[in-house]
C-alpha cells in the first residue's frame, strides 16, 4: 500500500498521517463495538483511580483517551527505536506498524491497563537504553526504576519485569552495586508516594484488586477462538520467523550497541509472553501488551525488504486482516 510505503523513508510529512490513521480507527471501533472498558482482575491502583474518577461518565472522554494514548506510544516508540539506532537504518515504519498492530484486533482499542502500561514501556526502554555508557547512571538507574514501578502500579503483573529491568541493566553496564540499589529506591518511590496519596485521600481501597484464585482462568480456549484472532496470529508469527532469520544471518554485521538493543527486545518479548500467560482472566486485550516487541521486529523486516511487490503484498495483507477483523464482530 501506498500509505505504508511512505513511512519507509526517515523524512517527518508522513509522521503527520499519524493522528489522522489512529483517530479512524478509533473511531471505527466505536462504531461497531462501542465505548468498552476492560476491568482486569489484576489491574493496579493507578488504573482503579482512572476508573475511580469516572472518566466512563463523560461523554467522549474514554476514545478520545484512547486517541491521545495510542498516537503518544506510536511516536514515543517510532522516536526511540530511530534516537538509539536500534535498526539498522532510520526509518519511520514502526509508527506505522505500531498503529497497524492497535487496529488488528478490536479490543486493543479498548481502555484497559494494558494501554496505560503500552505508554510507559517506550519510556522504560528509553531509560533503560539511556544507561549505555551514560556518565549519570545512578540518576538514570533510579529513572528506569521509577518508570518500571509506575507500570506495576498500573497493571501488577508488570512486576515480572523487574528481573528484565535488572537483566537489561547486566547487559548494557558493568556491575556497579550503586546502580542496582538506585534501580530499587526508583522502584520504590513511586508505590510510596501513591500509597500515601491515597491513605489522605481516603481511598486505600482502591490498592485492592478482585483477584479470585478459584476463578482462574486459561488465558486460551480453544473453543473461543476465531478466525479474526486466529489469521493475525498466523500471519505475525509468519513474519516474526522471517524476521528473526535475516536478524540472526546480520547479528554478527551490527555494532555492538545494536547488538545489545536488540538483545534487550528480544528478552522483553518473553518476560511479556510469560507476563500474558498468567491464568488470571481472559482477555484479548491483554496480547496488545506484545505489540511494542513485535513492532520492532516486524519493522526490522519490512525495512529489509527489497523486492517492492513482497512489500504491497504483506502491507495488503495487514490492511486486510484490519477489516476482517471488525468484518466478522
Amino acid at each position: 500500500m501506498l500509505i505504508i510505503r511512505l513511512f519507509k523513508s526517515s523524512q517527518t510529512p508522513p509522521l503527520f498521517l499519524v493522528p489522522v490513521i489512529t483517530l479512524l480507527l478509533v473511531l471505527f471501533n466505536i462504531y461497531t463495538q462501542g465505548v468498552v472498558i476492560i476491568k482486569d482482575m489484576n489491574h493496579g491502583v493507578l488504573y482503579a483511580l482512572l476508573l475511580d474518577s469516572k472518566i466512563d461518565g463523560i461523554k467522549w472522554a474514554v476514545p478520545a483517551l484512547i486517541f491521545v494514548l495510542i498516537t503518544i506510544q506510536a511516536y514515543l516508540f517510532n522516536t526511540l527505536i530511530n534516537r538509539f539506532e536500534v535498526l539498522y537504518k532510520n526509518s519511520n515504519i514502526p509508527v506505522i506498524i505500531f498503529i497497524i498492530l492497535y487496529g488488528l484486533i478490536p479490543d486493543f482499542l479498548s481502555l484497559s491497563p494494558f494501554i496505560l502500561v503500552n505508554t510507559l514501556m517506550p519510556l522504560a526502554l528509553w531509560k533503560i537504553f539511556a544507561l549505555y555508557k551514560s556518565e549519570r547512571p545512578v540518576t538514570r538507574a533510579f529513572d528506569t526504576g521509577f518508570v518500571f514501578s509506575l507500570m506495576i502500579l498500573c497493571y501488577l503483573p508488570m512486576a515480572l519485569l523487574v528481573v528484565f529491568m535488572y537483566l537489561c541493566i547486566a547487559i548494557l553496564r558493568p556491575f556497579n552495586w550503586r546502580e542496582w540499589v538506585a534501580s530499587a529506591l526508583g522502584l520504590a518511590t513511586p508505590a510510596i508516594l501513591l500509597f500515601t496519596i491515597l491513605l489522605v485521600t481516603n481511598k486505600m481501597h482502591l490498592r485492592i484488586t478482585e483477584v479470585n484464585t478459584d476463578t482462574w482462568l486459561p488465558v486460551i480456549k480453544l473453543q473461543s477462538l476465531s478466525w479474526h484472532y486466529i489469521l493475525p496470529a498466523l500471519v505475525i508469527a509468519v513474519i516474526l520467523f522471517l524476521s528473526f532469520l535475516k536478524l540472526y544471518a546480520n547479528y554478527s554485521k551490527n555494532v555492538i550497541r545494536m547488538r545489545k538493543f536488540q538483545l534487550c527486545f528480544m528478552l522483553l518479548l518473553v518476560f511479556l509472553l510469560l507476563i500474558i500467560l498468567i491464568p488470571v482472566q481472559q482477555s484479548a486485550a491483554r496480547f496488545s501488551l506484545l505489540i511494542p516487541p513485535i513492532c520492532l521486529f516486524l519493522s526490522y523486516y519490512f525495512i529489509a525488504i527489497r523486492k517492492i511487490w513482497w512489500f504491497e503484498i504483506l502491507s495488503t495483507v495487514f490492511i486486510l486482516l484490519i477489516a476482517l477483523g471488525y468484518a466478522i464482530l
